[in-house]
């Protein structure tokens, strides 16, 4: 009869069991570490600084981040002034997603792809992608961000 030998059966024991008490984070481990990465580049709409988890409020069934209880404040005070900076965050923090171009309305080509605030944003073709990299930042926020593209051409997923 074979018998195995007992110090490597121990230690394999042992990591097992070690691993199963601390080893794998539980879902509140994994659900903060998920916001703190989505949030990594994101910008306050207010300030255009780092955002802070603390900081945020509901816009549109989703979460919206700042960077201090002060420009929370001055959002909730006057949100429409910063109704494109807002749905730019929402795309930054992955709670929304593009469905169609922002200028057409057309099926989006992935080959027809510009930067905007540090987000890639497709359209339908090469025509509207380049326009839209010209124009400048405040335009390019107007016209992919603004309230007469932004619920139409993109889709919100809240985190959970």
């Amino acid at each position: 009869m074979f018998r195995a030998p007992a110090a490597p059966l121990v230690a394999l024991v042992l990591g097992v069991l070690a691993s199963l008490a601390g080893g794998a984070p539980n879902k509140d481990e994994q659900r903060e570490k998920e916001l703190e990465k989505r949030i990594a580049t994101a910008t306050c709409p207010v300030s255009g600084d780092k955002v802070k988890k603390e900081f945020h409020t509901l816009y549109k069934g989703a979460k919206l981040f700042f960077s201090s209880a002060d420009t929370l404040q001055t959002y909730q005070s006057q949100p429409g002034h910063y109704y494109e900076k807002a749905n730019l965050q929402l795309l930054a923090t992955k709670q929304a997603k593009q469905t169609a171009c922002p200028l057409t309305g057309r099926p989006l080509n992935p080959k027809a792809t510009t930067n905007i605030g540090g987000q890639a944003v497709q359209f339908c073709c090469a025509n509207c992608a380049r326009m839209t990299g010209q124009a400048a930042l405040g335009e390019q926020l107007k016209f992919v961000f603004g309230a007469k593209t932004f619920d139409r051409q993109f889709r919100i997923e809240p985190m959970k």
